[in-house]
């Protein structure tokens, strides 16, 4: 909710970072009168700029999804009985499978936001193009959420005592169980739920968009639910915030952990969740900042999701605060628009993934386990059905997803990953990717484009038209030989041109250490407890690699973070070979990126 001419500002910036799409998220707490005592009566101003910022997207050739309940609090005119007094809003996302009065107040909101005509489109939202997809309720999966809010327990358990019933089930020791047929009554839940959605949205609004919902957390058990979704979508966070004092509130607390030393946990834990046959989204990722080894982002999301051959990525997020989008301040939490690093990683990620410079795996594996295998699950709390970590592992050799039991789908192996020795029924390839894993911590993907190296603390991506390698020390890929690393970096060789690296005019280096703000403060050494996010100027951390490519001659050029001229770096070619020094500390301001053109 911005003045029209920050949303001109907003909408300039975010196509030349190369976005085709954007996701409004978290909108429905703010678009309301808060004078109401309702949720479904919206602030007329408010209204007007979602409105206006949404048509300068859709005009600048930007596809928008949206949800339909992310932060919406509950209010007494919404008329829900098991809410009657004003709550802040969690409890609706597990009551609405439960609650004719939810359900209500759900599709109230939904038909408000969705019919009205955007003065500057000249449609409503049903009927609107730009709008390709829909999301029912922000991250709602029953399976770890219906115990959250203790006093919405007896209405599950009454649900789930009739469910028995009506199954035959009626035993005192079902009824005491949370175990597998728990979970099934609450995929049941969730699927009669997300139907009614569907067809409220779709016969008598009108819907054109595609729609999707259970948009978090990966579990097998799940997928029966997400079968009846038009897509599948997920998030995942790497050192995601805590909060050991009050939520959302300094200090924060981070682990500072490795994905690369943890077998690509980012990205790997969205991998096996698509579903093969469904277009497969994530809308919203983040390495959290200020985690020093967020460096390790373009290569692990954009090069996997290519491996993956995923349909879309959504980084969470542009910025929380109007305030933030108004002049340059430093990087804060999630948010991309003051993050130099991330939005350097961003343009990465944009040709890995978005070019296909890396391609998508031949080898295509599915897990599938049986209604029986699914009602014999054993209560573990916090598991409720976790994809086994060889067959995430799976992932980094090839394309990995889920079917169900009577599913297929061409070129896919299903593979039952609950049974032991599962592994002896792969490919002789996949079966020794996997094995030199288990014994040196390395794993090849099919095709040989992306090596990750977890002891070594190393990810290597060799492309015809990209090499990207995050390292210290000495690395090299066929193209780029990197040396004096001093220290943790990730440095990438890019084609602009779409040729291959040894045909191409126009080539992007870009090394990429850890920045922060100035007086950024850590109450500890390990710089695991953030107490403040600093002020400016940012900082880069000065980090230095002797650079040598197997090229034809070219002009080196270091760019400003505008991606304007900065000077020209020295450069020496000798017997088939450009060599020059990258130095963050080479001119004032700082370097991250050079221009190499013939």
């Amino acid at each position: 909710f911005v003045p029209h001419e920050t949303a001109d500002a907003i909408v300039e910036r975010i196509t030349r970072l190369g976005y085709n799409s954007v996701r409004f998220h978290h909108i429905d707490r703010r678009i309301l009168d808060t004078k109401a005592n309702d949720t479904f009566t919206f602030d007329p101003e408010r209204l007007d700029q979602f409105f206006y910022l949404y048509a300068k997207c859709k005009a600048a050739g930007l596809y928008i999804c949206i949800d339909l309940y992310s932060m919406r609090p509950v209010k007494p005119g919404d008329g829900i009985a098991e809410l009657p007094a004003s709550h802040g809003g969690s409890e609706i996302k597990t009551l609405i499978p439960l609650s004719a009065g939810a359900m209500d107040s759900w599709k109230r909101y939904a038909q408000k936001l969705m019919t009205l005509r955007n003065p500057y489109t000249g449609l409503t939202m049903t009927e609107d193009p730009a709008l390709y997809s829909l999301n029912l309720v922000n991250e709602n999966p029953l399976v770890i959420l219906w115990n959250l809010n203790s006093s919405l327990i007896p209405l599950f358990e009454e649900k789930y005592f009739e469910y028995l019933k009506k199954k035959r089930l009626d035993t005192p020791e079902n009824r005491a169980s949370r175990s597998g047929l728990f979970i099934e009554f609450l995929n049941d839940l969730q699927i009669r739920s997300i139907e009614e959605q569907k067809r409220f949205l779709k016969d008598e609004l009108k819907l054109t968009a595609l729609i999707t919902d259970i948009n978090m957390t990966s579990k097998f058990t799940l997928n029966s639910a997400r079968e009846h979704l038009d897509f599948v979508d997920n998030h995942q966070y790497w050192d995601h915030p805590m909060f050991p004092v009050a939520a959302w509130q300094m200090p924060y607390e981070f682990f500072n952990s490795s994905s690369i030393v943890n077998r690509a946990g980012f990205p790997r834990y969205l991998m096996p969740v698509r579903i093969f046959g469904k277009p497969y989204t994530v809308t919203e990722f983040n390495f959290c900042n200020p985690n020093p080894n967020r460096l390790e982002t373009a290569p692990l999301i954009g090069g996997y999701a290519g491996l993956q051959d995923w349909d879309g990525l959504y980084r969470f997020a542009w910025s929380h605060s109007r305030d933030y989008m108004k002049a340059v301040d430093v990087p804060r939490g999630f948010d991309l628009v003051n993050d130099p690093q991330a939005q350097l990683a961003e343009r990465i990620i944009y040709l890995l993934f978005m070019r296909g410079y890396v391609r998508p795996a031949g080898p295509a594996f599915a897990f599938s386990c049986t209604p029986e295998q699914l009602r014999a699950l054993k209560s573990t709390p916090g598991a409720e059905g976790n994809y086994p970590d060889a067959f995430t592992e799976l992932g980094l050799y090839g394309r990995i997803g889920t079917l169900g039991a009577a599913a297929s789908f061409p070129g896919v192996q299903k593979v039952d990953a609950l049974n032991a020795n599962w592994e002896k029924r792969l490919p002789a390839a996949a079966r020794a990717a996997l094995g030199k894993l288990g014994k040196t911590g390395v794993i090849t993907s099919a095709g040989g484009q992306i090596t990750l190296d977890s002891k070594a603390k190393t990810l290597k991506i060799v492309a015809p038209q990209c090499e990207v390698l995050t390292f210290s020390g000495t690395m090299a890929g066929r193209v780029m030989h990197l040396a004096g690393a001093d220290r943790y970096q990730t440095a990438a060789l890019l084609s602009l041109d779409g040729k291959p690296l040894t045909e191409s005019g126009r080539l992007l280096f870009v090394q990429m250490p850890n920045l922060g703000a100035t007086r950024q403060k850590f109450s500890n050494e390990r710089r695991s407890l953030l107490e403040s996010w600093g002020e400016l100027p940012i900082l880069l951390e000065k980090c230095r690699a002797d650079v040598e490519l197997s090229l034809p001659e070219m002009k080196v050029e270091a760019l400003k973070l505008d991606g304007s001229p900065n000077g020209s770096v020295p450069a020496a070619y000798e017997d088939g070979r450009l060599r020059f020094t990258a130095d963050t500390a080479s001119r004032p301001g700082g370097v991250m990126v050079y221009l190499l053109t013939r």
